[in-house]
């Protein structure tokens, strides 16, 4: 979790590469992060506070930051006209989030059940929701932030 925090800050400052590899690796880093969370949700139990940082790493590089004038006025910086995020990155985002809160069965029960393990009466889904639930709150003030600062990319 921490290498993919640190690669998704780093597409925020990073220089070095063009604009369209910019946009390869955030696909990459979504698509990591998607198969961590399909196959090691169990592992990750409630500790949230370990995907949250690099979701919001992921989150702020979609955003294009207002340039102020001396009106005091927000708007779009000429320069930040041509975001390397674009539409197809932010449904990468999307699905990244639809499947952190709505996971598939697969992903929250193991493979091989003991016959113990059958007869729990708590719904996995229900669980894994209600984990998630307390830990989205600071993504979506991320978000609010994200909004307030900037503008998405129009499709």
């Amino acid at each position: 979790m921490a290498v993919t925090t640190t690669c998704a800050s780093r597409l925020i400052s990073s220089t070095s590469y063009t604009p369209k590899q910019n946009g390869l690796h955030y696909l990459a880093l979504c698509r990591l992060f998607s198969t961590i969370l399909a196959f090691h949700r169990k592992r990750l139990g409630g500790r949230y506070h370990l995907i949250l940082p690099a979701l919001q790493s992921l989150l702020r590089p979609l955003f294009i930051p207002f340039t102020t004038t001396k009106s005091y006025t927000h708007t779009p910086s000429p320069t930040d006209n041509s975001s390397p995020y674009t539409a197809t990155h932010a449904s990468a985002y999307s699905r990244l989030l639809l499947q952190l809160a709505d996971p598939p069965l697969a992903s929250l029960t193991p493979h091989h059940r003991s016959r113990k393990e059958n007869l729990n009466l708590n719904d996995a889904t229900k669980t894994a929701k209600s984990i998630t639930g307390q830990y989205l709150h600071y993504l979506v003030m991320t978000y609010c932030e994200c909004q307030l600062k900037g503008r998405l990319e129009k499709e």
